[in-house]
């Protein structure tokens, strides 16, 4: 299963010039899943599966939010985000 989190305005054309090519137009909303040639597609909102915050730092907890991104700055929170919210869980 090949899982591509997004939606219409945030996909690179790029990405969805290789999506098309390999699995035809799609329609975001009406069909998440799609498979072609052996290949499956699941498209997820990137709202809730690739959740990042709008300002430069990503303090938590965010329940409920099964993917974050730590993306550019945000990335010096990682470490600190693991051992706040989640090291204790494992």
């Amino acid at each position: 299963m090949i899982t591509f989190a997004a939606f219409h305005m945030d996909i690179r054309p790029a990405d969805l010039a290789g999506i098309h090519q390999a699995f035809g137009p799609i329609t975001f909303k009406a069909e998440p899943r799609r498979s072609a040639d052996g290949y499956d597609l699941l498209l997820l909102p990137c709202a809730h599966y690739n959740f990042s915050t709008p300002g430069e730092r990503m303090p938590g907890p965010y329940p409920g939010i099964p993917v974050l991104h730590f993306k550019g700055k945000r990335k010096d929170d990682m470490l600190p985000y693991w051992r706040q919210h989640l090291a204790h869980d494992r």
